[in-house]
């Protein structure tokens, strides 16, 4: 099982690929046509993405997409530039893959074994338009599943990107102090995946992220401790990531959840009113700095 930060992207590109939001992209493309289209050849079968996302901010180039059922790609590349981005364990880029099959297990290639790495080429990006194009092939390998998968042919190709978030609706809200000082989100998601639920709240240029994941079936009144697989919170400040959850490297892959709860004030069917307070300690992943989160809020229509 990879770290959250690896997952999160990938969970939030799920979400926006089954619920209608104003991060989803409005250019599909047709699988006919590369133009607007997000593909690869996964072990010898054709992957096209019927929802991508992508973004250039705080200098990143993010590329995701999600196919029809829910399988999940994504490029992370280390710069903004024209050029060739070397995937692999000693490289800030990554490249992932997660099958909805396999439950949050995630194919990467950050791992130590050989055959994981790979090469993504960014062949234009049009700053005029905001498209992006380019090409990809990586070795992706999973821990848990001790497989690996093949991506061959990728293409992304007129690709329109973001360099901002989109406003949160006036009526949702998402609030926290961090470290003692508060902080109010300018832009907020919300939505479902395989049951469980994902609100995250960003600055408009992402520099700053709280993120929360926990099951649907919560009723309104618990409160509810963080536990490894059923809530855990991050916090993303800059280049520094803050997780509720810690995993142990392997051979041991041991969990361990740092001291947070969560409470559901209200869960409305009818208005998709959802609304929440929780507080959560979080450390980053070598344990050198943490991060306290307290008097959480968030107000959302899913």
């Amino acid at each position: 099982m990879k770290p959250v930060w690896i997952i999160l992207p990938l969970i939030l590109l799920s979400v926006l690929a089954c619920h209608k939001s104003s991060l989803e992209n409005t250019i599909i493309g047709n699988p006919n046509d590369s133009t607007g289209l997000f593909s690869a050849s996964i072990d010898g079968q054709p992957w096209i993405a019927s929802a991508k996302f992508a973004t250039i901010m705080n200098g990143i180039i993010s590329i995701s997409g999600t196919d029809p059922h829910n399988n999940a790609m994504a490029l992370t590349l280390d710069d903004t530039i024209v050029g060739s981005y070397s995937l692999g364990l000693k490289t800030v880029s990554i490249g992932e893959y997660t099958d909805s099959s396999m439950y949050m297990e995630e194919f990467t290639t950050d791992h130590s074994a050989s055959v994981a790495g790979g090469k993504v080429v960014v062949t234009a990006i049009n700053k005029v338009n905001k498209t992006i194009t380019g090409t990809f092939s990586m070795n992706l390998y999973c821990d848990s599943m001790g497989s690996k998968r093949k991506v061959t042919e990728g293409n992304f190709k007129n690709l329109p990107y973001v360099t901002e978030l989109p406003l949160a609706k006036t009526t949702d809200t998402f609030s926290v102090q961090i470290g003692g000082a508060n902080w109010t989100a300018r832009s907020i998601s919300a939505g479902l995946f395989e049951g469980q639920r994902l609100v995250k709240a960003s600055e408009q240029d992402a520099s700053r992220s709280v993120a929360l994941f926990f099951p649907q079936y919560f009723t309104p009144g618990w409160t509810v401790t963080f536990t490894p697989g059923l809530v855990w919170g991050s916090y993303t400040n800059g280049s520094q990531f803050y997780s509720s959850l810690n995993f142990v490297s392997l051979p041991d892959s041991l969990i361990y959840m740092y001291p947070g709860d969560f409470t559901v004030l209200e869960d409305n069917p009818v208005t998709r009113r959802l609304r929440a307070s929780f507080q959560f300690q979080a450390f980053t992943v070598d344990g050198s700095s943490a991060a306290q989160l307290s008097k959480g809020y968030f107000s959302v229509q899913y």
